[in-house]
């Protein structure tokens, strides 16, 4: 059954609540959107430049989708995906790499760019497949792993040449920190950046308020974006992501298959965690947790949260008896709002 014939549902599971923002209140703040890694992005900012940025937005947006976008057959993680030699890479390239090799060790290997051969052998890459054969998991798991890729002389050295590198896992966190890096470079003192659902805070909304985000309970009937929300936060000069698989996820033979696969099994991930949403200092830190977390299931996750007092957390998980159950750290609850 190829992906047409599945039922797949995508959104994102964090909402910007502009209507308690108040970004509308002040004409001295704007509001810019668009497209981008298949996806959308948001931003609103206080306009201190005086001068529309959304040109200079799109270009890095460009930038980035010509350097890890899966989609673009001419994107450079294509042609590594594609090479059987070592390729040249930018700094931006290898600066977001030693960052994926961190979290992956950190990780014990749940966070995995290497995952990307399985992730479309399910049916959640460009290409349309077949649900994988048992044999053939286990052909793919051999070219899994992010030990099997090396950098040497700004060069990326892959172990077999059909290793695969998916980015999606934490490309759009990444996105996020490249374009708030371009804000506090113009000095725009306050400013909200969502790309496909991962966000940073600078600052404060135009009320002088933090900004509110809005976490969405976890339903697979809840297909509108904001339609329920569990806890509403608020935040400043801090990153939000969340990661769920009750929005991105098809039915086939009455099975569902969500789309967060474990590198470890090369199975899609089944625990009892609905949703992870993760508050760090920085958007590709907490995309990139939120993944592995997901990965991980809820003892394991808890306990990798718990040893890192950088990271907020909030999971919503299932219980024996159908309903939901949550955990918070004790720094995420001072940013909930009653």
């Amino acid at each position: 059954m190829t992906l047409s014939h599945k039922k797949l549902f995508t959104a994102v599971t964090l909402v910007i609540l502009y209507s308690i923002a108040g970004y509308s209140a002040d004409p001295g703040f704007l509001k810019i959107s668009g497209y981008t890694q298949g996806t959308t992005y948001h931003i609103t900012y206080q306009n201190t430049v005086g001068r529309d940025i959304q040109p200079e937005v799109e270009q890095r947006l460009q930038l980035i989708d010509q350097l890890f976008s899966n989609y673009n057959p001419n994107s450079l993680v294509s042609q590594i995906n594609k090479s059987k030699a070592p390729v040249p890479i930018p700094p931006l390239m290898e600066q977001l790499l030693l960052k994926c090799f961190q979290i992956y060790k950190e990780s014990e290997g749940a966070f995995d760019i290497t995952v990307g051969p399985l992730v479309e052998a399910w049916g959640f890459g460009p290409s349309k497949q077949k649900q994988p054969t048992a044999k053939e998991v286990d052909s793919l798991l051999k070219i899994v792993g992010l030990t099997k890729i090396k950098l040497k002389n700004h060069r990326l050295i892959k172990a077999d040449p059909r290793i695969r590198l998916d980015f999606n896992a934490i490309a759009q966190g990444f996105t996020v920190d490249f374009l708030a890096q371009y804000f506090d470079s113009l000095g725009i003192p306050n400013y909200l950046i969502e790309v496909g659902g991962e966000l940073y805070a600078r600052g404060t909304n135009a009320s002088g308020q933090q900004w509110r985000i809005g976490i969405e309970t976890p339903s697979d009937n809840n297909l509108l974006q904001g339609e329920q929300i569990q806890k509403v936060i608020a935040v400043s000069n801090k990153a939000v992501s969340t990661s769920g698989n009750y929005r991105r996820f098809y039915i086939s033979n009455g099975i569902k298959y969500a789309h967060t696969i474990n590198p470890h099994t090369g199975y899609p991930a089944r625990n009892t965690l609905l949703s992870v949403t993760i508050v760090a200092p920085n958007c590709t830190d907490a995309d990139a947790y939120a993944t592995a977390c997901m990965v991980m299931g809820l003892e394991k996750a808890m306990q990798f949260v718990k040893q890192r007092p950088q990271l907020g957390a909030y999971f919503i998980f299932s219980k024996p008896n159908g309903e939901y159950g949550e955990f918070t750290t004790e720094n995420l609850k001072k940013l909930i709002l009653p």
